[in-house]
């Protein structure tokens, strides 16, 4: 299937399942491709496809399918909730895509750096960026790429009375007010 199918098909399968369980807000569907499509995709500026990406709190498979669907191969979603698991499930084998899936609390994924040499975290909807670098340091993955809202300044603020982390801020390019946040080399006070 091309793309634009995969896409398509992913939608249909979104709808169905948004009925039954809450994965997004239902008025963000009538502008999917550039509310969750686009948006999810803007962080390949970040990331490689030699990466293997954790992508947390998954929950409707943003940002991790559509990377999936772009021929990130190597990807971990992780989602707590039992049901959106299933869901991330059906994507898979429906769009027949390559990730795996984590059910269960993120802080108790075990992740060697050994083993995942160039690890990326991602998130689009995770928590503050302070539980976001929290969790990078404690798995001791070296990088971020992470979705924050128009306050993501005060969260960076906020992040750095605790660690010492650099970071890019790029504005994201379907709301300028909010920002597509790189963090590396992280460091506990």
């Amino acid at each position: 299937m091309q793309k634009n199918e995969l896409f398509d098909k992913y939608l249909l399968i979104l709808k169905e399942w948004n009925r039954k369980i809450n994965l997004v807000q239902k008025n963000t569907l009538n502008d999917y491709f550039n509310r969750h499509i686009k948006d999810s995709l803007q962080i390949t500026d970040f990331i490689n496809k030699d990466d293997y990406i954790i992508d947390i709190g998954s929950g409707a498979g943003f940002p991790g399918v559509p990377l999936a669907i772009y021929g990130y191969n190597k990807m971990l979603l992780c989602e707590k909730n039992y049901r959106k698991c299933i869901f991330l499930k059906i994507l898979k084998e429906r769009l027949k895509l390559n990730y795996n899936i984590f059910n269960g609390d993120v802080f108790n994924l075990n992740v060697s750096r050994e083993t995942f040499q160039n690890t990326t975290a991602i998130s689009r909807a995770f928590g503050s960026l302070l539980i976001l670098i929290d969790f990078l340091n404690k798995k001791k993955i070296l990088k971020g790429v992470f979705h924050k809202g128009e306050n993501y300044m005060k969260e960076i603020e906020e992040a750095k009375h605790f660690f010492e982390f650099d970071f890019l801020a790029k504005p994201s390019i379907t709301n300028p007010k909010s920002a597509i946040i790189l963090i590396e080399n992280i460091r506990r006070k």
